[in-house]
């Protein structure tokens, strides 16, 4: 009889225990929209976030030929320019090198500039801008040669300094490679017809095309590789709206001629 009674009049005994679960979903729905808000930044709260920036100006391990001081300068202009024609707010910070990547782990940062290169397995961990100063192999020719490109050098013979990884990414070219302990011997090789190209990194093949070599040797744009500097961050909302914020301010001031002004300015070389 009393388990009778019992489903006979399940109303009473379910409303009040329907009501209180009703009430907990809604606070934990409540909670759980809070913090998702709260946690995830807006456009427009971005707007006023100042972005914290790291930077090694060592520039490790980038070989900038005395440089590095033109490059933190430049940076530094390169910044500001894209940042006021982008509408976002940055501060800079010098480390060391082997702490600008821990300290980004750790969220000291919300990006770094770095030549760390977007490979697959880099492009889980980070996201990568474009780059704003590429520095990656070119091929130098005779003033006179018809080249255009590494495709048109098979069968020609290719200098290269040795134990560069440079050997390991043109052995798909069916060109033979001439390997040189220094590089300065391969440029005065190429000059005497000796060798048909040579292929360094672009300041290197710039400083010798437009110095001791100027009006005798050429490059032939454009770099092999996407080697170069970038604004790098973890994934994230702000870390996104940052990154593209400075892909189209680097685009307008490399159309308004801004970003040539610079490069000119502090002495440095893009093709």
């Amino acid at each position: 009889m009393k388990r009778l009674k019992f489903f006979n009049s399940p109303l009473p005994e379910i409303k009040p225990t329907l009501g209180k679960f009703l009430a907990f979903v809604a606070v934990l729905v409540g909670l759980a929209w809070f913090f998702f808000f709260s946690e995830s930044p807006n456009p427009r709260s971005l707007e006023y976030k100042v972005f914290r920036i790291g930077r090694d100006t060592s520039w490790y391990p980038l070989q900038l030929q005395g440089k590095e001081k033109n490059m933190v300068a430049f940076t530094n202009e390169l910044l500001l320019a894209i940042a006021k024609t982008s509408g976002f707010h940055f501060e800079i910070s010098d480390v060391r090198s082997h702490t600008l990547f821990e300290n980004l782990e750790r969220g000291d940062y919300d990006a770094v500039l770095s030549s760390l290169m977007p490979n697959q397995l880099n492009r889980q961990k980070y996201e990568f801008s474009d780059p704003f100063f590429l520095v990656g192999p070119v091929l130098v020719v005779n003033q006179d040669s018809p080249a255009k490109s590494l495709v048109d050098m098979e069968g020609k013979i290719v200098g290269v300094q040795r134990s560069s990884s440079l050997v390991f990414n043109i052995a798909q070219y069916p060109s033979m490679i001439a390997p040189y302990d220094q590089i300065t011997v391969a440029f005065d090789q190429l000059l005497q017809d000796k060798i048909d190209g040579v292929i360094t990194d672009l300041l290197t093949a710039y400083n010798h095309t437009h110095g001791y070599y100027a009006g005798q040797l050429k490059i032939i744009p454009p770099p092999l590789t996407n080697e170069g500097l970038r604004l790098i961050s973890k994934h994230g909302v702000a870390q996104t709206y940052l990154l593209t914020h400075f892909n189209e301010g680097l685009k307008k001031i490399k159309e308004n001629g801004e970003y040539q002004k610079l490069l000119t300015k502090w002495g440095l070389a893009q093709i």
